[in-house]
């Protein structure tokens, strides 16, 4: 049996910050079942955004942690800024606009960036460029100005 190809999302946030569109991502990730790992900037934005996670609705919870919390392999979702998967993630989710070097162990990888920061916009283009000789499932979600998502490219081989 064949593995599966390496499916990449390129999702480019224009209306809602990061901490309001993470969460509604999570919660879709969760529902399904499946464990995720949030790669962040650094450790303050690891902190900053566990923090957002409990607080984001009151009544909404994301069973989530960081290596302050232990119980790594425990967590459903985990944040770190270090290349690792600690909780068997996988779905990773890459915040910093880099390139880790591990994507091929996940079954999908989702890049997420704000319009605003222009460096991991042209990351993320690069990026893009760079996967197109490779043998990944690749999408773009630009999201609309009422906050929607609209597919706007696509490699599928």
């Amino acid at each position: 049996m064949s593995k599966s190809p390496l499916e990449i999302r390129f999702y480019h946030l224009i209306t809602t910050p990061l901490e309001k569109a993470l969460p509604k991502l999570l919660e879709k990730i969760i529902a399904q079942g499946r464990r995720v790992l949030i790669l962040t900037d650094s450790e303050e934005q690891t902190e900053s955004l566990a923090i957002q996670l409990w607080t984001y609705h009151p009544n909404a919870f994301l069973p989530h942690g960081t290596h302050k919390d232990g119980h790594e392999k425990e967590q459903p979702i985990f944040l770190t800024s270090l290349e690792e998967n600690p909780n068997d993630a996988e779905i990773l989710i890459v915040l910093n606009g880099k390139h880790p070097k591990f994507i091929e162990t996940f079954k999908q990888v989702f890049y997420v960036f704000e319009d605003m920061e222009s460096t991991k916009k042209t990351s993320a283009a690069e990026l893009w460029e760079n996967y197109q000789s490779k043998p990944y499932l690749l999408s773009y979600w630009m999201q609309k100005s009422d906050g929607s998502w609209e597919k706007t490219k696509e490699k599928t081989s």
